[in-house]
């Protein structure tokens, strides 16, 4: 897996995106993707630049760990009118774990309940998430390599899970919305 750590770095420097564009040539909407870890790839020019802007090597702006995750086979049954009337909605997600020599796929389910009133207008949901099956190998493999992973791993993996399942759990007209994240899930159990 691998990682831009751009906002840490920005963060421990007190820098916004807005300056560094100004300031490097860089676009706003380049260090956003950076920063967010949505790019799909960089020019090494860039990498150049924000290394000798920020006084850093690219090891401390790209982070690597050697297991990679995947967010896939998504699944919410969602029925807009089961929201309304209903306050819970079951689905599930698997998540891909590969470390070069073995490769898992670990089943999730989703449970997303309606925290409001049915009446209520914008709706307040929750989703929280489980293994499902805690005692499988696969679970078993998820929560090793979890729990080796540096915080910046495991936050950037659970942005990306609520990046995924956000679209797919929660209707259109939900407002406020939460999602349960892996230490959760894990906690759990």
């Amino acid at each position: 897996m691998l990682i831009f750590n751009l906002s840490v770095l920005l963060a421990e420097r007190n820098l916004k995106i807005n300056k560094v564009s100004k300031d490097t040539g860089i676009s706003r909407t380049t260090l956003t993707s950076l920063a967010k870890n949505h790019a799909q790839g960089i020019q090494f020019e860039t990498v150049n630049t924000l290394c000798l802007y920020l006084n850093v090597s690219p090891s401390d702006l790209m982070k690597v760990h050697p297991v990679d995750f995947r967010i896939e086979e998504m699944n919410a049954n969602l029925n807009i009118e089961k929201v309304k009337q209903d306050t819970m909605l079951k689905g599930s997600f698997i998540i891909r774990i590969t470390d070069g020599v073995k490769n898992y796929a670990v089943p999730f389910n989703t449970l997303t309940k309606n925290l409001s009133d049915i009446k209520a207008h914008p709706v307040t949901m929750h989703c929280g998430i489980s293994f499902t099956d805690s005692a499988s190998l696969e679970a078993e493999a998820f929560r090793k390599y979890y729990a080796e992973l540096p915080v910046i791993f495991k936050s950037q993996l659970n942005t990306w899970l609520f990046d995924a399942l956000e679209p797919v759990v929660f209707p259109p007209f939900v407002g406020a919305h939460t999602i349960s994240n892996l230490d959760e899930a894990i906690r759990q159990l």
